[in-house]
């Protein structure tokens, strides 16, 4: 299984055991080969639920994962959802962010690598997301859904957490 797909699993392991309180989880997860650390993951998981029509029929919450260790550029962010597809074209692809009673501020985002439609990687400036958490009670996050259009999950979060630990983590540059 490859990194990508263990961390997945993870995140979505995250997602269908969460309660209401919305709390970031952390994981490490070690490198199979090595048994040493290979990354760590944030995770929180959305306060709404969305309710999708068929064939995802049911509720589907969110969830909000950082990612940092040896990967390209330090820190990964994505955004995924129990049950249904994320409409995210190749190089067409956007998610509006919105922390507490701030501007909404416009990530690229891109489909996974490995495929799956129920997660998308946000491109750019995800450290200016990762910084605004520093602060933001409450992180709100708009991306298109198929088949219901542009929905917006919510993260009701512990000011400053998430941001405080990864910065405490991030592995020293090479």
């Amino acid at each position: 299984m490859s990194k990508i797909a263990s961390t997945i699993a993870l995140l979505l392991t995250a997602v269908s055991t969460s309660n209401a309180v919305a709390q970031w989880v952390k994981r490490t997860v070690p490198d199979q080969m090595t048994g040493k650390p290979s990354h760590v993951s944030y995770s929180v998981v959305s306060s709404n639920e969305l309710q999708l029509p068929f064939p995802y029929e049911g509720r589907t919450t969110g969830l909000l994962g950082l990612r940092i260790g040896r990967i390209e550029g330090g820190i990964q962010v994505g955004l995924m959802m129990e049950r249904g597809q994320f409409v995210c074209p190749p190089n067409d692809c956007s998610v509006r962010i919105r922390l507490d009673d701030g501007e909404p501020f416009s990530l690229r985002a891109a489909p996974s690598r490995d495929g799956r439609p129920n997660l998308i990687m946000l491109q750019d400036q995800a450290g200016k997301l990762l910084a605004g958490t520093r602060q933001a009670q409450k992180i709100m996050v708009e991306a298109t859904i198929l088949e219901v259009g542009e929905k917006v999950f919510i993260f009701s979060t512990p000011g400053g957490t998430a941001a405080a630990t990864v910065e405490a983590n991030q592995p020293a540059a090479n």
